[in-house]
């Protein structure tokens, strides 16, 4: 059994889910997987999402999230 200690203060991926739009408008990254992911910057929580089609990457916008939901989504990626 391998065993996985999260960090927050690592971006940490909550939900994978397959996208077929281009969701970061590069056009280069359209269609794959959109990973959401969250990690804490500081005091704060942050939250992005992270598009791929296994040839390019594409990162959306940081946005801050309130520390409720921050450790909500954390504890969500620990469960994944």
């Amino acid at each position: 059994m391998i065993s996985l200690k999260l960090s927050r203060r690592v971006w940490n991926t909550y939900s994978v889910s397959a996208f077929t739009t281009d969701l970061t408008g590069d056009r280069a990254s359209q269609g794959g997987v959109v990973l959401s992911q969250v990690r804490k910057s500081g005091r704060n929580w942050q939250t992005r999402k992270v598009q791929s089609n296994g040839c390019h990457q594409s990162i959306a916008p940081t946005q801050s999230v309130s520390k409720s939901e921050g450790e909500r989504l954390f504890l969500q990626a620990c469960q994944s």
